[in-house]
């Protein structure tokens, strides 16, 4: 699953390829603080699987619900270990303390069953164990949606032939589930573009300066 560029804000236009890299580009700020591999739930595109996971990809073990998904990044990251699983679901093939980090990006909005995977996460970390995780940034939904930044509605975005379907949130919602669930948080990032994407799209260059458009954090296991 890689919503990254087909959220609100990130409609196909000149400048966009810029605008899809602010998600990855904050991951891996927050990952390069973290020294040890990750797992990746929602391995999502091969851009992501591969961006990130470079320096110890022996050691990465990605998860996705999608096959076809699965088969892109496996061809970019080869040798991590890819999983097909749904994350509605506990991650039942996973032993208590067995990751040493977790990189959840994209995804957490679009699950139902939140918490139990964040019990989960928190689970299978070592202790003291990283996770770092991204979400589009609740006010570019409360643009696109209108209506009031708290409603927390489940909405569907066309999308090609279908739609994504996800639930909006607050900032208060999206760390509170990672606190309540006994993460401590260390560093919140609001992603901003790089400078060199004034010379090729001033327009989209201001937009998002001015307006966020993701959210990413770096949290440890409470342990």
């Amino acid at each position: 699953m890689d919503p990254s560029s087909r959220r609100p804000g990130h409609r196909r236009r000149r400048g966009t390829s810029h605008l899809r890299r602010l998600p990855i580009a904050a991951l891996c700020q927050l990952l390069r603080a973290s020294v040890v591999p990750p797992g990746e739930n929602g391995c999502g595109s091969p851009r992501r699987s591969g961006s990130c996971s470079d320096a110890y990809r022996d050691r990465v073990t990605g998860i996705d619900a999608s096959a076809t998904v699965l088969r892109h990044a496996h061809s970019r990251a080869g040798r991590a270990q890819f999983r097909l699983h749904d994350l509605e679901r506990p991650l039942d093939f996973a032993a208590d303390a067995s990751f040493d980090g977790i990189v959840c990006a994209l995804v957490i909005g679009h699950l139902t069953n939140r918490r139990q995977l964040l019990a989960e996460m928190r689970r299978v970390l070592r202790p003291a164990g990283w996770l770092v995780i991204s979400t589009t940034h609740p006010t570019a939904d409360w643009r696109h949606f209108g209506g009031s930044y708290y409603d927390d509605s489940w909405v569907d975005l066309p999308h090609g032939p279908g739609a994504l379907h996800f639930q909006r949130m607050t900032v208060e919602t999206f760390l509170g589930e990672l606190l309540d669930a006994g993460f401590l948080l260390e560093k919140l990032v609001e992603p901003r573009p790089r400078a060199e994407l004034r010379t090729v799209d001033e327009a989209a260059y201001t937009r998002l300066t001015e307006r966020p458009s993701f959210l990413a954090a770096r949290l440890r296991s409470g342990d």
